[in-house]
C-alpha cells in the first residue's frame, strides 16, 4: 500500500485505540520509523512533545533526554530558565527561549564526527544567536544564526545558503566532520566546506555558558549523533519525520 495510507495512516489511527501516537503526541516512544532514534549513533535527544511535568509558560528547571543515556540539561538560577509552551511550533508543545535561558548538561564529551539536527524557530536573526554553545571554549560544535544564515562552528564557520525568516519555523541537518562538514536547511541545497575539527563538550541548550548571544524564539526538537556523519538517506529520513510531525 501507498505511504500515505500505509505506515502513516495505521500510525495515526492507534490514537483511535486509546493508544500513544509516536509522531503527533507524547508519551513513551520507541523505534520510530524515519525519528532520530531510528538511526544508529543517537547520543542526546531534547523532545518538547514528549516532554511532560511542565504546564503551559511553566519555567522548566530541566529537560529530559530521550535518547536513553541521560543527559539530562538543568537550570536552578529562575532568570534563566526557558519555559515550556503548548502553543509553540504548528501550535504544538516547545521550549521557549528569551535570550538569556539556558539548560545545561555538563557531563558530555563528543567528538567529531558529530551530527546535529533539529527544528527550531527564530524570534531574532541578529547577534550570533546559538542553539547549543557547548562549553564556550575550544570544544563545541554550535549551530547558531545570523543576519537570517543558519551557520555551524566547530572552530571555523561555515553558513547555510538557505535563507530564514522570523516566525518560520525551520528543520536543519549540521554535519561537524572537519573538511568534510556540512549544513543543509530543509529541502535546500546543502552547503559543504570546513567547519573545524573541536568536539563538543557540555550541552548549553538555547545559549553559551555564560548566557549572552542566547537563542531567542522557539525550538521543538535537538538531536545530537556522537561518532556520525549523517548519510543523504539519513537526512532525508529525518526530514520526512520532521515534516510530519512539526509541519515545517
Amino acid at each position: 500500500y501507498s505511504r500515505t495510507c500505509g505506515w502513516w495512516t495505521n500510525l495515526r489511527s492507534l490514537g483511535g485505540l486509546g493508544l500513544p501516537n509516536p509522531l503527533l503526541g507524547a508519551g513513551s516512544l520507541t523505534k520510530v520509523r524515519d525519528g532520530p532514534n531510528y538511526i544508529t549513533g543517537l547520543a542526546l535527544w531534547y523532545d518538547a512533545k514528549q516532554q511532560s511535568g511542565f504546564a503551559h509558560n511553566a519555567a522548566m528547571t530541566s529537560i529530559t533526554d530521550f535518547s536513553g543515556n541521560a543527559y539530562t540539561g538543568t537550570q536552578t538560577t529562575a532568570s534563566k530558565q526557558p519555559t515550556f509552551t503548548t502553543a509553540g511550533i504548528n501550535g504544538d508543545r516547545s521550549f521557549s527561549f528569551d535570550g538569556g535561558d539556558v539548560l545545561r548538561a555538563v557531563n558530555t564529551t563528543f567528538s567529531q564526527p558529530i551530527s546535529i539536527v533539529g527544528v527550531a524557530r527564530a524570534t531574532s536573526l541578529v547577534n550570533n544567536h546559538q542553539i547549543d554553545g557547548g562549553n564556550g571554549g575550544t570544544s563545541r560544535c554550535v549551530v547558531f544564526i545570523e543576519a537570517s544564515s543558519v551557520r555551524i562552528f566547530g572552530g571555523a564557520a561555515l553558513a547555510s545558503t538557505a535563507a530564514i525568516s522570523t516566525g518560520s519555523a525551520f528543520d536543519f541537518y549540521a554535519i561537524f566532520d572537519g573538511a568534510n562538514s556540512q549544513i543543509t536547511i530543509g529541502t535546500g541545497t546543502p552547503t559543504a566546506g570546513n567547519a573545524g575539527t573541536q568536539g563538543h563538550s557540555t550541552i548549553s541548550f538555547g545559549a553559551e555558558p555564560t548566557p549572552s548571544l542566547g537563542w531567542e524564539g522557539l525550538i521543538g526538537e535537538y538531536a545530537i549523533y556522537n561518532g556520525v556523519a549523517l548519510t543523504t538517506q539519513n537526512i532525508q529520513s529525518l526530514r520526512r519525520y520532521f515534516v510530519s510531525r512539526w509541519g515545517v
